[in-house]
């Protein structure tokens, strides 16, 4: 199943507490990304998190990893108290070691739920597409991590940014592919849209493809066909609602004529 949703910014001017009415007053979107840009959960009343919807997943700092144990201690709480669907870490700074650990520990604030599925860390790709030690791209960091964390029966995934793939001179469509050819899940995916020159975070469809742009259709489909829990955020600060609405309605299209066509054999 495919989740649409949107995220919090630090550029759009409005504070959690707006944001997050924002998201209770939308039928479109089926979850909130909080994406902790330069701020920490205890800069948020408690009674403000108690209001979290069901379906939220959450960002952690881009420099998570370089944070004292004491300041990662807050966000490892947070994540045990409420338990959000997927947890995005950016992979070019994170040692495999310590993603491990994070994975298993998401996994494990999972299981008050019901199963260790209910809270998954899933490694976002960055810009550029190189890790600052284990001096890999992100394909080949992300099906060193899998085969070790299968081996320890551990659950994670990916973050696909199509943003940041296309910046990074790729075919985002093909480096997806190449991921999920290597039976690497991607769970979460970060929705925005550029010519290829710069991470301008636009919405998707901005572009047209043949001026740079992403093919975002292909990409849901590719998405979709792993049959898994999807969470699919609209990472950019304007129509993010009606972008949801162009993508569910093509993802609805797609889903009623494969009905129609396995009705008709």
């Amino acid at each position: 199943m495919i989740h649409f949703g949107i995220q919090t910014s630090a550029y759009n001017g409005l504070s959690f507490e707006e944001e997050l009415d924002f998201f209770k007053k939308s039928n479109e979107a089926d979850f909130l990304d909080v994406f902790f840009d330069g701020w920490q959960p205890s800069l948020i009343k408690n009674k403000v998190w108690s209001e979290l919807p069901q379906n939220f997943t959450i960002h952690l700092p881009i420099l998570y990893s370089s944070l004292s144990i004491w300041k990662k201690r807050v966000f490892l709480q947070f994540i045990r108290k409420y338990v959000p669907k997927r947890v995005t870490l950016h992979f070019n700074t994170v040692s495999i070691k310590e993603a491990l650990w994070l994975a298993k520990f998401c996994n494990t604030c999972g299981k008050k739920k019901g199963t260790k599925e209910d809270c998954i860390l899933c490694i976002e790709n960055t810009i550029p597409d190189g890790h600052y030690s284990e001096k890999s791209s992100y394909v080949q960091f992300m099906n060193k991590i899998a085969l070790q964390a299968q081996k320890k029966s551990i659950t994670l995934g990916a973050t696909f940014d199509t943003g940041h793939s296309n910046v990074n001179s790729k075919n985002p469509l093909k480096e997806l592919q190449s991921i999920l050819s290597l039976g690497i899940k991607v769970l979460a995916v970060h929705l925005h849209d550029n010519n290829g020159e710069s991470d301008s975070h636009l919405p998707s469809g901005t572009v047209p493809i043949s001026e740079g742009g992403i093919d975002f259709k292909k990409i849901i489909d590719s998405i979709a066909e792993q049959k898994k829990e999807v969470f699919c955020v609209t990472e950019h600060w304007d129509l993010n609602i009606e972008t949801i609405r162009r993508l569910k309605k093509s993802l609805m299209v797609d889903n009623f004529f494969a009905i129609k066509k396995i009705i008709l054999r």
